[in-house]
């Protein structure tokens, strides 16, 4: 891919993603930061819980297959055209069971739940696991989406959802009905991965009708679930292990605020806090869903390179840019939320740690090295965990810092993770250089090389 080419694509998908991620983040948050002022701290954090919750497990189980797929669609489309249709299919249908079985996976601990009693854990689980499926899912299809570079597609159906679910999320909130602002959640997160499903097939049909040229491929419409995985697990099972050990840190975290105040206060206040996280995360998950694709297609290190360090230098400095603008965004949640003011500080520092993280892990995916990367986020999660329950008494202030920490020391480690992977192929490639140029200055070699 020529340079004049891989920016015009990057240009072109991020001006679309972008102004569909600005629509999507904008509406959700703008929605919820409603709904947050509107039903006070204690009862957004009740309403919270399950989205909060769903949200990290499907982040968890989607993000490895997403990345996974993302990376091999990419590929099938350079290298073997007649495939990436196929593939992209059996991605999706097990991105589709993948939700259906979080879905179940919930109603059956809220069953167990009630069965003991639990009903706090019992309703957050009932809600929680449809989150959890439809999150999943969505991850998933906006990979596929940059994989085929369909971003006006991808950014109609989205925002077109989001929409409508918002103005149901204010409307519930207006009524102070917090079962019916769990339900608009539902609700948004369905109308887009509907729409999202949509799309995707009206894209898959486009490109199969211009790219089916083998008989035999272009009979197929999609792989089978287990031909699919197997494509798939060697990205998407450290990946999916890497985001389970952070959701369930960050589970764990939750639960230790909401153990030592059962009231919903202090979870209502990171809860709020979070939602500027959301906010921000926007522009380094726009930049690597961009980007990755791209990186995958071509193979100068020089470009993937300055891609990575151009997600991070991009995605960090907003955060850095708003924490001198503490104090005015704490004022705007109202006296209500008093004391928000260090949990919203380090939320914004916890931003610019994320932001470091994501692009080192794209960059890893890259180059087939995720092998040790949940090592890595098991680390991170510990020391989540630790300094969680060692914080417990200041709250939502104690997880806001632990989540700090623990991200600044995945960065870290994952920086170290990619230098020691880079350094270790450059010495491969020296050493081998020599065995290679026989090979490929001589006559026949060079000739077939250059053809």
């Amino acid at each position: 891919m020529s340079p004049s080419a891989f920016l015009r694509r990057l240009l072109h998908g991020t001006l679309w993603s972008g102004l569909g991620s600005v629509a999507v983040r904008g509406l959700l948050t703008a929605s919820l930061l409603v709904a947050a002022r509107l039903l006070g701290p204690t009862a957004f954090g009740w309403v919270s819980l399950p989205h909060q919750a769903g949200g990290m497990v499907g982040t968890a189980t989607g993000y490895g297959l997403s990345t996974a797929a993302t990376k091999s669609v990419s590929q099938a489309i350079r290298c073997r055209p007649d495939e990436a249709v196929p593939l992209a299919r059996g991605a999706h249908r097990l991105a589709s069971v993948a939700a259906v079985a979080l879905s179940l996976f919930g109603l059956a601990v809220a069953l167990v739940a009630w069965s003991v009693g639990a009903e706090t854990v019992a309703l957050a689980a009932l809600l929680g696991g449809p989150i959890a499926g439809l999150t999943s899912l969505q991850l998933t299809q906006f990979g596929l989406f940059a994989s085929f570079g369909a971003y006006r597609r991808q950014t109609v159906s989205v925002v077109a959802g989001t929409l409508v679910g918002s103005i149901a999320i204010v409307a519930a909130s207006v009524l102070q009905s917090l079962l019916a602002v769990v339900l608009s959640l539902l609700l948004l997160l369905g109308l887009q991965a509907f729409l999202l499903a949509r799309g995707l097939r009206k894209e898959a049909a486009a490109r199969r009708a211009t790219t089916a040229t083998s008989p035999h491929i272009g009979g197929s419409t999609s792989l089978s679930l287990r031909s699919t995985f197997r494509q798939l697990r060697g990205i998407a099972v450290p990946a999916t292990l890497v985001a389970a050990a952070g959701s369930l840190a960050q589970l764990a975290g939750i639960g230790i605020v909401w153990a030592t105040d059962p009231g919903g206060r202090e979870f209502g206040l990171f809860a709020a806090a979070n939602q500027c996280f959301v906010l921000l995360m926007f522009v380094p998950i726009l930049l690597c869903n961009v980007l990755f694709p791209l990186l995958v297609e071509q193979s100068s290190s020089k470009a993937s390179v300055g891609g990575v360090l151009g997600v991070i230098l991009v995605a960090a400095t907003p955060a850095f840019g708003l924490s001198f603008f503490v104090e005015p965004l704490s004022g705007w949640f109202g006296s209500q939320y008093g004391g928000i003011a260090p949990v919203l500080s380090l939320t914004l520092w916890a931003v610019a740690a994320a932001a470091v993280v994501r692009p080192l892990y794209l960059a890893l995916a890259g180059l087939d090295a995720m092998a040790l990367t949940p090592l890595l986020a098991t680390a991170s999660a510990v020391v989540l965990v630790g300094l969680a329950w060692r914080w417990r008494g200041d709250g939502a202030t104690g997880l806001a810092a632990a989540r700090v920490a623990s991200m600044s020391l995945h960065a870290g480690l994952a920086a170290a993770l990619l230098g020691r992977t880079a350094w270790t192929r450059r010495k491969r490639t020296r050493e081998l250089a020599p065995l290679l140029d026989p090979l490929t200055t001589s006559p026949p070699n060079a000739g077939r090389l250059a053809a």
